[in-house]
């Protein structure tokens, strides 16, 4: 996940990472945000198989509320005029450590 820091505000935005967070959002919540079906895993473990967060088992809970998400925060400094940079270099790390789509 890499988050960028606006100088200003200090708010962190979503540079690359949103599918991600917006599927662990969906799970939580139980839904499916466009069809306002039951969230169950898929091609996971069988213990996790076709499980809703409410099904999971308590120790199973708590490993997940327990996850941690790694994030880089990119925060440009100078120029203070223009942060297309981050954007440019955001771009060279993607191709260099050859991201897939999924991620």
């Amino acid at each position: 996940m890499f988050l960028y820091r606006e100088e200003e505000t200090q708010k962190l935005l979503i540079i690359d990472g949103l599918q991600r967070l917006s599927t662990l959002y969906a799970y939580y919540k139980g839904k499916f945000p466009q069809s306002n079906q039951v969230f169950r895993l898929k091609d996971v473990k069988s213990r996790y198989q076709n499980r809703s967060l409410a099904e999971l088992q308590e120790e199973d809970h708590r490993r997940l509320e327990d996850a941690v998400i790694h994030a880089m925060i990119i925060q440009q400094t100078a120029p203070s005029n223009d942060n297309s940079s981050v954007y440019y270099t955001f771009d060279r790390w993607r191709k260099m450590i050859k991201l897939e789509c999924h991620q």
